[in-house]
């Protein structure tokens, strides 16, 4: 019974992290991540268009996003 307890203290930390981070995201930044992630558009192109933005702008868009989750995270 103290591995499910565990287990799940582990995971209602990774969802609560997830939904803060998403709370406190741009509309646009909310976007990305639900077209990448949650309907996982087939490539990152795609993604980009859908948002009618450059690659260039999506990458450095996506790089700041996966940083935000990682520092709420605290793997940086």
């Amino acid at each position: 019974m103290v591995i499910l307890e565990e287990k799940a203290r582990r995971e209602k930390f990774w969802v609560e992290a997830i939904e803060d981070v998403l709370e406190l995201l741009p509309d646009e930044d909310r976007k990305l991540v639900e077209l990448k992630y949650f309907q996982q558009l087939s490539t990152n192109s795609a993604v980009a268009m859908q948002l009618n933005m450059s690659d260039s702008s999506f990458y450095r868009r996506k790089d700041e996003v996966v940083w935000r989750f990682a520092n709420r995270f605290g793997l940086v």
